[in-house]
């Protein structure tokens, strides 16, 4: 899947959401990850994960 320009959109940030649990899934981990809307800022949307200092919960780097 290519990467969008702009991630901030609802389908960039969707994208995001898709490569990441991709990326996790194939390391043998499920993540919960989420596209949101932005709160006071119309249209632009971010990702919402449970990442911890960006790997899964409860794994040791």
């Amino acid at each position: 899947m290519a990467r969008p320009e702009d991630t901030l959109t609802k389908a960039g940030a969707r994208s995001l959401v898709v490569q990441i649990r991709e990326y996790w899934a194939l390391r043998g981990h499920s993540v919960r990850v989420e596209a949101v809307p932005i709160q006071d800022w119309p249209d632009m949307w971010g990702v919402r994960s449970n990442l911890v200092n960006g790997v899964p919960p409860g794994t040791v780097c």
